[in-house]
């Protein structure tokens, strides 16, 4: 009985050897797209950055035209949130968009380090292979920290209170930056910049796979068959 259980483990991972998965899952596949459209819609909700501040009424000022040593507006001092008449904010689509990022990157992430994947893709060179996997991790570091570093600029400038009526009071959520360092804007501004070079450089790796080494890469970041014999 014994030698019938140690035949029927071994056939069982026989059988896991030769499935080979070919593509990403479904849920992956989705959560990827989508993450790739909300990134390039945040992009352009984001508009020109002293056309936004104006309509959304931001000034490092109050009402008698001193400066704001902290960057925060007064509660008094803080414009509402625009009327019917002048429509929704750019910055507030802008928000919105960049935490919808943050929760799908999260979720993807779950998804990506449960789910099971083909293996990595080789260039045939061992040092670009290293750089290209770190790389894809580094895409979802950035992902985060951009979309971190957003919501914190917001709060530090009080608006989703303006936008949207919640966290009033930014101290209460703020995480002080030591005095001389980088501001959150600056912060987020620098974020989206590497994340960019990564970007392209993603797409021009998966040219490369795809119509240098011919490889047909790009099928596993698509619908189908998730694995095959």
């Amino acid at each position: 009985m014994t030698t019938d259980i140690s035949s029927a483990m071994g056939a069982n991972v026989a059988t896991r050897n030769a499935t080979k998965t070919k593509r990403y899952h479904p849920v992956l596949v989705t959560l990827h797209w989508l993450v790739v459209i909300l990134v390039f819609a945040t992009v352009i909700s984001r508009g020109g950055d002293g056309e936004r501040r104006r309509n959304d009424g931001f000034q490092n000022s109050n009402n008698n035209g001193e400066a704001l040593s902290s960057g925060i507006p007064a509660a008094a001092n803080a414009p509402s949130a625009p009327s019917a008449a002048t429509g929704f904010p750019a910055i507030g689509v802008h928000m919105a968009l960049g935490l919808a990022v943050l929760a799908f990157v999260i979720v993807r992430l779950i998804v990506r380090l449960t789910s099971q994947h083909p293996e990595w893709a080789t260039t045939g060179n061992r040092l670009l292979d290293k750089v290209g996997e770190k790389a894809h991790w580094a895409l979802y570091f950035l992902l985060v920290t951009l979309t971190t570093s957003g919501f914190y600029q917001a709060v530090q400038r009080n608006q989703f209170a303006r936008v949207f009526g919640f966290f009033g009071d930014p101290s209460a959520l703020l995480v002080r930056l030591p005095r001389g360092s980088f501001s959150y804007g600056r912060m987020h501004g620098l974020f989206w910049g590497l994340l960019l070079l990564l970007i392209l450089g993603h797409i021009g790796a998966a040219l490369y796979h795809q119509f240098v080494i011919k490889d047909n890469l790009m099928s596993r970041m698509w619908y189908g068959k998730q694995t095959e014999e």
